[in-house]
């Protein structure tokens, strides 16, 4: 159906997608017979449906107002077909290009909650090994006084002269 549309543009008919569209509503060639099934279904039962509300509920009029109300309202019915099959057609294409792009979303949404991840634990693990590096720091600090006080106290009690320089 599809290979007897003849263009000089090449992108006239896949519009820079890879597919071959046809040009009523650019359907996708291989949906074009679900297009069309979905069209004549939509149609007929339009159609019927306002034959049978013009025949029998507006039963005062003449048969010749019932037949231009049908007549009427077949061009708004052709138009919603046109429509609805289209978008019924289309559908699965819009949905995974939906997906696709939920998909990348999360995706990203992801990639930076993991690197938001890594630089809070960076940041915790700054934090815990300046903590630990403070308690050593202050545990040598605090040892050195130690030994230089018993040395002081020592020298003191032997009655030597202590000329030890306190620690810095």
């Amino acid at each position: 159906m599809a290979d007897n549309i003849e263009h000089d543009d090449p992108e006239y008919r896949t519009r820079g997608r890879s597919e071959t569209r046809l040009p009523v509503l650019t359907v996708a060639a291989e949906h074009a017979k679900r297009y069309l099934a979905m069209f004549l279904i939509l149609t007929a039962g339009g159609v019927g449906y306002k034959i049978w509300y013009e025949a029998f509920f507006q039963t005062d009029n003449a048969l010749a107002d019932t037949i231009h109300a049908i007549i009427i309202s077949i061009a708004p019915i052709g138009t919603g077909a046109v429509i609805a099959s289209a978008f019924t057609t289309e559908l699965w294409g819009v949905a995974l290009i939906l997906a696709a792009a939920l998909k990348d979303k999360l995706k990203k949404r992801r990639e930076f909650e993991i690197a938001e991840g890594r630089a809070k634990g960076r940041a915790e693990g700054i934090e815990v090994g300046k903590a630990a590096g403070l308690e050593a720091g202050r545990e040598e600090v605090s040892s050195k006084w130690r030994d230089w006080n018993s040395r002081r106290e020592t020298a003191e009690a032997e009655g030597r002269t202590f000329c030890e320089p306190p620690p810095e």
